[in-house]
């Protein structure tokens, strides 16, 4: 059996997720970590390269179509944030700026 690079995912998770979709097909898939990631997943726990989606090569085109339909149908990676919550991160990332600032001129005063 012959194996035919498909595409390249941003994380391990996704990667997961997209070999759950072939695996639900039927297409035979597997994934690697891309470039020199392996090593870098090792010295620092996270691969920047991302994954490799390798499938079998007699049924490319079929999961070619999964894999762009999986893509199109992916929420965004982003949540959608109300201007409440905005705010009220803003608010607490100023509070805890300030206790840091405070903190360092108390222990050099």
């Amino acid at each position: 059996m012959e194996y035919r690079k498909l595409c390249n995912t941003a994380d391990e998770l996704e990667g997961n997720r997209l070999l759950g979709v072939l695996s639900a097909a039927g297409i035979p898939a597997y994934r690697m970590d891309s470039g020199s990631g392996q090593y870098l997943k090792i010295v620092m726990g996270y691969n920047v390269y991302g994954q490799d989606i390798y499938v079998d090569a007699d049924q490319f085109d079929k999961a070619q179509a999964l894999a762009s339909e999986y893509i199109t149908n992916e929420e965004p990676s982003t949540p959608h944030r109300s201007k409440s919550s905005i705010i009220i991160a803003r608010i607490v990332l100023v509070i805890v700026i300030a206790c840091a600032v405070a903190s360092v001129l108390y222990n050099l005063l």
